[in-house]
């Protein structure tokens, strides 16, 4: 990912500006007050503590910074069997709305905000091309890719594996289309220092 990332940042004309690294998003390898944005597209949800990567996100921002989070969240009430099973299923936790918001403000961010839309459109997950538009799931993949990645599944997992892989993919889908998981699109900004504020004045 790191290096497909900077190849195409040196294809943007853009590897001046830009660099990408892999770290650890609950203990991340930078000072405080490093920032003036920090964007986590999509990665809250899949570390153990989630709470832990906010707290990094909020600690590296400087004081009037932004901390912004685009992330899965349960659009409608969801059993807590449901949730779990299709949290297993999707490979993240959603949350909803009040959670993620809650944990911006416990890391100690100020003026937290979200919007729903038009992130939890069910288009938006699966029209993710960038060579066509997609109308459907079943068209995020053209028959031959879609070919291509069962040929590497079976092999390492086997036709059981493979046809768990297609089970997941539906309910996943199902869950989308039911508007039971959408998006939020989540943000709050880190307080200036007091001296800042009063020297401000």
């Amino acid at each position: 990912m790191v290096r497909r990332a900077t190849e195409r940042a040196a294809a943007a004309g853009v590897s001046e500006r830009v660099r990408f690294e892999l770290g650890d998003s609950q203990k991340l390898a930078f000072a405080d007050a490093t920032f003036d944005v920090v964007v986590n597209e999509c990665a809250v949800g899949i570390p153990d503590d989630s709470e832990a990567v906010v707290r990094e996100m909020a600690r590296v921002v400087r004081p009037g910074g932004r901390v912004v989070i685009h992330e899965s969240t349960w659009r409608r009430p969801v059993s807590a069997e449901e949730k779990n099973d299709l949290a297993e299923r999707y490979g993240t936790t959603p949350l909803e709305r009040d959670e993620w918001t809650g944990m911006l403000r416990s890391a100690g961010l100020e003026e937290v905000a979200d919007e729903g839309e038009p992130w939890s459109r069910p288009e938006v997950f699966w029209n993710v091309r960038k060579d066509r538009k997609v109308c459907c799931p079943l068209m995020i993949l053209t028959p031959g890719e879609r070919l291509r990645t069962l040929g590497r599944l079976l092999p390492r997992h086997g036709v059981k594996g493979a046809v768990k892989v297609l089970q997941n993919e539906n309910a996943f889908f199902s869950a989308v289309k039911a508007e039971k998981i959408g998006y939020g699109l989540y943000w709050g900004r880190r307080p200036e220092a007091a001296g800042t504020r009063r020297a401000a004045r």
